[in-house]
């Protein structure tokens, strides 16, 4: 492990357990909870992944970054979901920054798979299972010290990795809102 990856894992845990804490009420093997946890991310993730689209060709050229919105989409039909837009992502276009967002979001991909084998069955699973590979966690690795070498490119880095935390965590908690009110709506 490099130490910029030492780094970005120890000064991120708190925000990545938040998120994960915020995500873990949701029980991916029953249906209308999984729902509920796919409509979180793609509030979340659909934002993101636009923004960082439209820098494919620059600030993201040699990233290996791989985009799961298609994935997602997919699964949310197949669960006959849509998610409401998020608000719109805007970040900077420095390359820590970037580096910031791509560890956050592969990073997540990687946990996906691991989620992936929590989903009850006959629920979709495109989107967690998205494909991960060590050669390419490598490589986001091996960016993040070309792009995170100082003071200034590690405060870049983690305000934008942050931000990141920041959308997940608030999607899951507004989606769990949304769940236990059609829950006692249902109920009712």
């Amino acid at each position: 492990m490099s130490g910029v990856h030492e780094w970005f894992r120890s000064t991120t845990s708190t925000a990545h357990a938040r998120v994960d804490a915020a995500f873990s009420r949701f029980r991916l093997d029953e249906a209308d909870s999984y729902r509920s946890f796919l409509v979180a991310h793609a509030i979340a993730l659909f934002p993101i992944e636009a923004w960082l689209r439209g820098r494919e060709e620059t600030v993201l050229a040699g990233w290996p970054m791989q985009f799961r919105a298609l994935a997602l989409e997919e699964d949310l039909s197949q669960l006959d979901a849509t998610a409401p837009p998020g608000d719109a992502f805007l970040a900077s276009d420095d390359p820590a920054a970037i580096a910031g967002m791509v560890y956050v979001l592969e990073g997540s991909r990687i946990g996906g798979n691991i989620l992936a084998k929590r989903v009850g069955r006959g629920l979709p699973r495109s989107y967690l299972s998205s494909p991960c590979d060590a050669k390419s966690w490598r490589t986001t690795l091996s960016r993040l010290d070309d792009h995170i070498y100082d003071f200034e490119t590690r405060k870049t880095a983690a305000e934008a990795a942050f931000r990141v935390f920041e959308r997940f965590e608030r999607a899951a908690r507004s989606a769990a809102l949304l769940e236990q009110e059609e829950s006692v709506v249902r109920a009712d």
